[in-house]
């Protein structure tokens, strides 16, 4: 069966906030966050094993283009077969690169012909926003995740 899985890492970005000194921070500080989130996507394989994470299955969207506007995003996708069934698999591993990046929210749909279609979210915890926006940029530990982990290890124990 077929699995088609995309979506969306929002980039974390401090906003334009504050006096020109604080702004000329932040606008430092976005650079060097879209900088280490390109650098964390191209260090990623070409070819994985599976299931597949790996660097083709990602776009970063190039600073000052169009599609770039206030909110930069990491899109990402590919068509898989039967990941439903290695999702306790992916997913942590996908969990590893979100930890190794700066992000303020991550968006998955998972079209699967065997369990039909599947979001999934996650977000930064609040404190940790607020400190990336007073300019202290530190690696995120934790976020809040919705979606169905549980779900699919139902469907694992029955394949």
């Amino acid at each position: 069966m077929k699995d088609i899985l995309y979506g969306y890492i929002r980039e974390a970005t401090p906003g334009r906030a504050g006096g020109p000194e604080k702004i000329l921070l932040k606008e430092q500080l976005a650079k060097e966050i879209k900088e280490h989130n390109k650098s964390m996507i191209e260090n990623l394989p070409i070819d994985d094993e599976w299931p597949f994470l790996s660097r083709p299955m990602f776009y970063h969207v190039p600073s000052g283009h169009l599609l770039d506007y206030k909110n930069p995003v990491i899109i990402f996708g590919g068509s898989f077969k039967d990941i439903c069934y290695e999702w306790h698999e992916w997913l942590p591993k996908f969990e590893n690169l979100i930890g190794q990046l700066y992000w303020e929210s991550i968006v998955i749909t998972l079209d699967s012909e065997t369990v039909g279609e599947r979001k999934f979210s996650w977000s930064t915890k609040s404190e940790w926003f607020k400190k990336m926006c007073d300019g202290q940029l530190e690696k995120i530990t934790e976020w809040d995740f919705e979606g169905e982990r549980q779900f699919f290890d139902g469907i694992n124990q029955i394949a």
